[in-house]
């Protein structure tokens, strides 16, 4: 808590990496960091059913092939009061990429300036269920489809994102599928 994690690089989770644990994230700088293959700031994948949390976070200028800020495989995740900003995903996700979680809730978040090369500028949301809510979405972009957030259910699962009381604006994307 407290400090910033600055010009790291991994193949997974260049400024933070969390497998098989579920550690509390909080009043953190994560910064121009680079993850070759997912999560440019932040990675984290399976928190043996417990619920991982992270806040007043500042994700920024980050860079990697899947979640260029932040990266969340089968996590039970609540993030909440933070800024992910100017972060790129080369694949999905320039924000974040998460896929597979039974239960996350984003709230108070600013999406601002990230970029996807495929899909999802701000978040690429894979079969997982959640709420977001009070959030910004603005000026993120992607190549394919949706700006601000993708939403996608595949392998013949549901995933269902409930959102309320956001706002988004000049978020481009080449389709006119998500936000």
């Amino acid at each position: 808590s407290g400090f910033t994690i600055r010009n790291g690089e991994a193949n997974y989770g260049g400024g933070v990496y969390c497998l098989d644990s579920y550690p509390t994230l909080a009043n953190l700088i994560v910064r121009d960091n680079v993850g070759t293959w997912s999560g440019g700031g932040i990675y984290c994948q399976r928190s043996e059913g417990n619920p991982m949390r992270m806040e007043n976070l500042e994700v920024t200028g980050n860079q990697s092939n899947m979640g260029g800020g932040i990266f969340v495989w089968d996590i039970d995740l609540t993030l909440i009061n933070s800024t992910i900003s100017e972060n790129h995903s080369t694949g999905d996700g320039g924000g974040i990429y998460c896929r597979n979680s039974s239960s996350t809730t984003f709230d108070n978040l600013t999406f601002s300036g990230n970029v996807s090369e495929r899909e999802g500028g701000g978040i690429c949301y894979y079969t997982s269920e959640g709420t977001l809510t009070n959030s910004i979405f603005s000026g993120n972009e992607c190549n394919f489809f949706a700006g601000g957030f993708f939403l996608n259910c595949i392998e013949n699962r549901e995933g269902v994102l409930n959102v309320s009381n956001c706002e988004f604006t000049e978020n481009r994307g080449r389709s006119a599928i998500g936000s």
